[in-house]
C-alpha cells in the first residue's frame, strides 16, 4: 500500500529512502502502518471515498494514536498538548487523481504533531495504480508516540513476570543472565521514555 510511489517531482521513494525518512533519530525505532479506508472486500466497488475524506480520517487516526477508524475516535480538533506526537511519516496516496491531491495531503496533516528538531517531517508520495480494489487509498507509514501506551504494558507485565521468576529457568539453560534481563528492560525503558517526551 506504500510503496512504490512517487514525488511531486517525479521521483521514486525507494525502500531505503522510506526507512531512512521514518527513523530519523536512532533513538526512535518503533513504527506503525495507518490506512484507510478500512472496508470489507464484498463492499469495496460500492465506496466512494472522496481524497478530502480520507485525509481527513488519516489524519485524526494519527492525532488519536488510533489504528482504525471507529465510530468512538474523538473528532473534534485537538489542541497541540493532547495531540498524539510523531518523528516522522509517510504519507502514500493511491488509486484515482493521488497526483493532484498530494498538495492537500500536506496541509492535512497538523505541522504540530512534528517535534520542532524534525527536518521536513513528512514525505507525501502517489501512485496512480489502485491497491486492494479501493479507487482511493491513503497509507501513513508513522514514527509516533502512540506505541508508548502498549510499550508500557509490555514492560510492566514483563517486569511482573520476570520478578516472580517466570519462565527465567529456560533462559538461563541458554546463557542468559539476570545482567542481560535487567540491560534489555533498561534500554526498553529508555525508549518509552524517549516517545514520552516527543
Amino acid at each position: 500500500a506504500l510503496l512504490p510511489c512517487r514525488t511531486t517531482k517525479g521521483e521514486y521513494i525507494k525502500f531505503d529512502r522510506a526507512v531512512a525518512h521514518v527513523f530519523p533519530h536512532c533513538g526512535y525505532k518503533l513504527s506503525s502502518i495507518l490506512t484507510v479506508p478500512q472496508t470489507a472486500e464484498a463492499s469495496k466497488e460500492y465506496n466512494s471515498f472522496t481524497w478530502k475524506g480520507l485525509l481527513k480520517g488519516l489524519c485524526q487516526m494519527q492525532v488519536n494514536g488510533a489504528g482504525y477508524l471507529d465510530e468512538k475516535m474523538d473528532w473534534a480538533t485537538k489542541n497541540e498538548s493532547s495531540m498524539v506526537k510523531s518523528v516522522a511519516s509517510l504519507v502514500s496516496l493511491r488509486g484515482d487523481d493521488a497526483r493532484s491531491c498530494l498538495a492537500e495531503s500536506r496541509h492535512s496533516i497538523y505541522p504540530n504533531v512534528f517535534p520542532r528538531w524534525a527536518f521536513e517531517p513528512l514525505l507525501t508520495g502517489y501512485s496512480e495504480k489502485r491497491f486492494d480494489r479501493n479507487a482511493r487509498q491513503a497509507t501513513a507509514w508513522t514514527n509516533t508516540q502512540a506505541i508508548a501506551k502498549p510499550l508500557d504494558r509490555l514492560i510492566a507485565a514483563s517486569w511482573s513476570k520476570y520478578s516472580m521468576g517466570a519462565y527465567v529457568h529456560h533462559y538461563e539453560k541458554h546463557g542468559l543472565m539476570q545482567a542481560d534481563f535487567e540491560r534489555d528492560f533498561a534500554t526498553l525503558e529508555q525508549v518509552l521514555s524517549d516517545y514520552k517526551k516527543l
